[in-house]
């Protein structure tokens, strides 16, 4: 009996299994397969693994995600693309370790060095435009905020002060908050009259800037408080912290908030503790309530906790030492780290 031409049993290799679609284009099941993209990255995982000469110790995206800074021990500031394919410039000028940075906007740098002095760099030119003795010579500044809308610079000190500077001026009347142990990290509420100081002992110290009263305490840290940041969205009061205790920690920081009720979130997996780690881990979060910071032991990876559930997942970062840093990208899902082998990584989630 003489079948039809097109009777489906003389193909030989079915349409399904050859990928074949009905216009005869050929499709692999390696591109269905492939994951979405959720970023602007050229690609979803980029490493760059000799950024720093030494330990990497802070990094920031610029507000707009324009631009990446890091810092390290080997005094140099670098800052390239926001997917951090190519350094645009190297700032030269500090003459000791730059610790952490700050941005004013996408064209205004700050950094500090462990010497007590801050540097503002012109992005675009790879200039400084002034060099700022914020406390005194020797003293090391270990964290720097701006204040928002504003050309006021906020230093945290070994020397137990947050002083406040007008980076317009090279020399000024500067506001000091005296506490009474090293000052390791600050941050600034949104309107930049409520100031976040930790320190060595675990303690947050919330001040009222203008009128620079100790307004509260916040307690629940047992080790050195590394990092604070005022949440990204404009909005929200809340804030975060991190520290040498292994845990990071949000905070309900509106007024009348009742004692005890403070805490809001407790995460741990990070195992940062003075006995491994000799740096002061930054931690970061995004506008949609995203947590991040690095591992101090290994696999040296990136920890990301989401909103909803408070759930950790570990991003592996190609890191081979401590993760010293990271930050969250302001408007996509991209983290970038780096790390005490000098090392960055960007990558989205």
């Amino acid at each position: 009996m003489k079948r039809d031409r097109d009777d489906k049993s003389l193909a030989l290799i079915p349409k399904s299994s050859a990928g074949l679609t009905d216009a005869g284009q050929l499709t692999t099941t390696r591109n269905a397969a492939m994951p979405k993209r959720t970023s602007s990255l050229p690609e979803a995982y980029l490493e760059r693994p000799s950024r720093h000469t030494s330990d990497a110790l802070s990094i920031r995206f610029s507000p707009t995600g324009r631009f990446v800074a890091t810092t390290g021990m080997d005094k140099i500031v670098k800052v390239s693309t926001g997917c951090g394919y190519e350094i645009t410039s190297n700032l030269l000028g500090h003459r000791h370790p730059v610790l952490d940075l700050d941005w004013c906007s996408d064209e205004w740098l700050f950094t500090s060095a462990s010497d007590g002095y801050v540097t503002v760099w012109d992005v675009e030119r790879a200039q400084p435009l002034r060099s700022v003795k914020a406390h005194p010579s020797g003293c090391v500044i270990n964290s720097i905020a701006t204040l928002p809308k504003s050309t006021l610079l906020l230093t945290a000190g070994d020397d137990a002060t947050v002083r406040c500077t007008d980076v317009r001026v090279k020399q000024t009347d500067m506001k000091v908050l005296e506490g009474l142990y090293p000052c390791t990290c600050l941050a600034s509420s949104h309107d930049g009259n409520t100031i976040f100081v930790g320190d060595i002992t675990g303690r947050i110290s919330v001040y009222d800037f203008r009128e620079g009263d100790l307004m509260n305490m916040l307690g629940g840290h047992t080790d050195v408080v590394s990092c604070l940041r005022a949440h990204p969205d404009g909005t929200t009061q809340a804030l975060l912290s991190s520290a040498m205790d292994g845990t990071v920690r949000v905070w309900d920081v509106k007024p009348f908030v009742p004692e005890g009720k403070e805490q809001l979130f407790v995460g741990t997996g990070h195992s940062h503790t003075l006995s491994h780690v000799q740096v002061l881990p930054r931690c970061a979060w995004s506008r949609d309530h995203k947590i991040a910071i690095g591992s101090g032991v290994g696999p040296y990876s990136v920890l990301l906790w989401d909103d909803v559930p408070r759930a950790c997942r570990p991003l592996p970062a190609g890191h081979k030492a401590v993760v010293s840093a990271v930050d969250l990208h302001p408007y996509e899902p991209i983290v970038a780290s780096c790390a005490c082998d000098g090392s960055l990584t960007i990558q989205e989630f």
